[in-house]
């Protein structure tokens, strides 16, 4: 199975489609609500749709926030380069939230690829300011 996760994957893994299917198609299936035998939805499943729609709201009105850390040599103290974290702007107040909160669900409903590629195409435009 193919990662997106940026610390293991090369720009050409975090572009590529894989299979040539689009990522709508290939992770449509995880995103769906889990039901009982009466077809009302489970806890798990509810739970799972709220935070689908709170990341694609995020993604669409760019909710998220990169902070970029200095990486600091400890040999001679010099900052060799940065680290990109992503921060979820969605919390009580504009509070912001850590990865923590809404990774796993990002990664269950197959959302991380897109904040993978939002990740990179910020850090990019960054770069090439």
């Amino acid at each position: 199975m193919h990662s997106c996760t940026l610390a293991h994957a090369s720009p050409r893994l975090l572009l590529a489609d894989v299979d040539g299917a689009p990522v709508q198609r290939r992770y449509g299936a995880l995103a769906g609500l889990r039901t009982d035998r009466n077809g009302r939805c489970s806890a798990a499943g509810l739970a799972r749709r709220a935070w689908l729609g709170r990341l694609r709201r995020a993604l669409r009105e760019e909710r998220f926030v990169l902070h970029y850390q200095p990486i600091v040599s400890l040999r001679d103290g010099r900052t060799s380069h940065h680290e990109a974290l992503v921060r979820l702007s969605d919390g009580a107040g504009g509070r912001l939230l850590a990865p923590r909160a809404f990774l796993p669900a990002a990664e269950r409903s197959g959302v991380v690829c897109e904040i993978d590629r939002m990740v990179v195409h910020r850090v990019a435009s960054v770069l090439a300011r």
